[in-house]
C-alpha cells in the first residue's frame, strides 16, 4: 500500500502561487464536468445538470496569456536587441513544456483509431502542425486538441510580432505589447463578427456556434491576449495592481457572473460575439487578487495544488482517451443490470477516477521528467 501511495505522490514546489492554482483547478473542473455531462444528465435532469457548466477553456486561455506574457516581457526587457536566438530560446522552453505530452497522447489515439475504429477522412498531419482548426471547424477526432492549437499559435506569432515592433519600429516593450495585444484582440473580434454572419438565425445553436466561432484559431486568440494585458499591468503598474486588487476582483467577478447567466444566449448578437471577451475580462480582473495568494494549508490546499499540477495531462486524456476509448470499451463488458441511473453513476465515478489516475501517471513519469530535462539544459 505504501509503494502504491508513493507511485501517485507528487512533490509541491514552495514557489507555486496558490491563487493561480485555484483558478487552474477550477478551469479543469469545468472542462471535466462538461465532458462528464453525458453521464450526469442521466442522474440529474439536464436543466439542473447544466448549471454546473462553465467555459473552463477560456479561463485557461487568459491564465496562460498572463503567465507567458509575463515571461515574454521579462525576456524582451533583458534583451534590448532581441533576435532569432531570443525567439528560439523562448520557443524551445514552451515547446518542451507542451509538445511532448500532446504528441504522445495524439500518437496513441492515432494508433488506436487506425487499428480499431473508423478513421477515414481525418488528415492526421494537420494535428501535428496544429492547423486542424486554423480556418475550418475542428474535426471530431481528438476533440480537445482545438485549444492546444490556439495556444501554440499564440506562442508562435506573439514573440515574432513583438520583436518586429521592437527591432524595426523602435517601439518600447510596453508600447509593443499594448499595440500587438490590442491589434490581435480587434482582429479576433472581427473574425467572430464575420463568422457569426454566416450562421442563419434559425440554425444558430451550439452545434453551429462552437465549430465556427468558439473553437477556431483565428476567432479565439483575443482570450489569451487579455491575459497578456494583465501581465503588462502587473509589470508596468505594480502599485496600481496591488492597491486595487480587491476592487478589481469585484469587477472581474461581476463579469464572470454576467457570463454565467447569459452563456447560452448566443442568439443575442452581443453575447454571440462578446461572450468570450466577457469571460476573458473577468479572469483578467481577478488575477491581481489571486496572484497575491501565495500559499495555503490543509487538505484543500493539497487537493487543489494536486489537481492544478495534473491539469494539463488531465485535459489531454479525459475525453479522447478515457471517455471515448477506456469507458466505451468498459461499457461493452458490464451490462446495465441495476438500471440506467446506477450505470451512469458508475461511469461518472470511473471517468473522474481514471482521468486523475492517468493524469497523475502521465504528469509524474513523463511530463515532469521532460520539464526537468528542459531546465537542466537551460
Amino acid at each position: 500500500m505504501k509503494t502504491l501511495k508513493n507511485i501517485f505522490r507528487l512533490e509541491i514546489s514552495p514557489n507555486r502561487i496558490y491563487g493561480l492554482d485555484v483558478l487552474r483547478a477550477l478551469a479543469i473542473w469545468f472542462v471535466l464536468y462538461s465532458h462528464a455531462l453525458t453521464y450526469i444528465q442521466e442522474i440529474v435532469h439536464i436543466k439542473y445538470a447544466r448549471w454546473g457548466m462553465y467555459d473552463g477553456v477560456s479561463m485557461f486561455f487568459t491564465l496562460s496569456g498572463f503567465l507567458i506574457g509575463g515571461i515574454l516581457i521579462k525576456v524582451l526587457e533583458n534583451n534590448p536587441k532581441p533576435n532569432f536566438s531570443t525567439l528560439w530560446n523562448f520557443w524551445k522552453r514552451r515547446w518542451l513544456r507542451t509538445l511532448p505530452n500532446y504528441f504522445l497522447v495524439l500518437t496513441v489515439l492515432v494508433i488506436y483509431f487506425s487499428l480499431f475504429r473508423e478513421f477515414r477522412g481525418i488528415q492526421v498531419w494537420k494535428y501535428y502542425l496544429f492547423i486542424q482548426n486554423l480556418w475550418q471547424p475542428q474535426p471530431w477526432f481528438f476533440g480537445e486538441s482545438w485549444s492546444l492549437s490556439i495556444e501554440e499559435w499564440f506562442y508562435l506569432i506573439t514573440p515574432v510580432g513583438l520583436i518586429i515592433l521592437i527591432r524595426f519600429f523602435k517601439l518600447s516593450v510596453l508600447k509593443s505589447v499594448l499595440l500587438f495585444a490590442v491589434g490581435l484582440i480587434v482582429y479576433s473580434i472581427f473574425q467572430r463578427i464575420s463568422q457569426y454572419g454566416t450562421i442563419s438565425p434559425e440554425s444558430m445553436n451550439l452545434d453551429t456556434y462552437n465549430p465556427l466561432i468558439r473553437t477556431q484559431i483565428t476567432t479565439r486568440l483575443d482570450s489569451i491576449m487579455f491575459g497578456v494585458l494583465a501581465a503588462c499591468a502587473k509589470h508596468f503598474l505594480p502599485q496600481l495592481w496591488l492597491k486595487y486588487k480587491t476592487l478589481f476582483f469585484g469587477i472581474g467577478l461581476s463579469f464572470l457572473v454576467f457570463y454565467f447567466f447569459h452563456r447560452n444566449d448566443i442568439q443575442v448578437y452581443f453575447i454571440g460575439i462578446f461572450s468570450q471577451t466577457i469571460i476573458a475580462l473577468g479572469v483578467a480582473f481577478i488575477l491581481p487578487f489571486l496572484n497575491e495568494i501565495k500559499s495555503g494549508k490543509g487538505f484543500i490546499y493539497k487537493a487543489i495544488t494536486y489537481i492544478s499540477l495534473t491539469s494539463y495531462s488531465a485535459y489531454l486524456i479525459n475525453f479522447g482517451l478515457i471517455q471515448d476509448i477506456v469507458l466505451l470499451n468498459l461499457q461493452k463488458i458490464f451490462p446495465e443490470v441495476l438500471g440506467q441511473t446506477f450505470h451512469s453513476a458508475l461511469l461518472l465515478v470511473l471517468f473522474f477516477a481514471f482521468t486523475f489516475l492517468g493524469a497523475t501517471l502521465l504528469y509524474k513519469y513523463f511530463e515532469l521528467p521532460v520539464m526537468r530535462l528542459r531546465d537542466k539544459k537551460k
